[in-house]
């Protein structure tokens, strides 16, 4: 499990870089083979990123070990 947490911060790292300035708050935070979830503490950045999924897949595949993703979710983490 560590090195999972190890390896998505890795990912994490990546995605920076490529994510727009407006969607860079968001991270990942678990994917599989073909699904990835991303979140954030911010709604009103939820909502916006809903809207660009199919941007955000072309950047996920863009990413090693995410080539294979074809489907994300959102998540909002209101405690964060």
């Amino acid at each position: 499990m560590l090195a999972k947490s190890r390896h998505i911060n890795q990912l994490n790292a990546q995605l920076k870089t490529q994510l727009p300035a407006d969607l860079s708050a968001l991270e990942l935070c678990y994917y599989d083979d073909d699904s990835a979830t991303l979140i954030t503490n911010n709604q009103a950045l939820a909502f916006r990123a809903q809207q660009q999924k199919s941007t955000l897949i072309k950047i996920l595949k863009q990413i090693n070990d995410l080539g294979s993703i074809s489907s994300i979710q959102i998540k909002v983490d209101i405690e964060g």
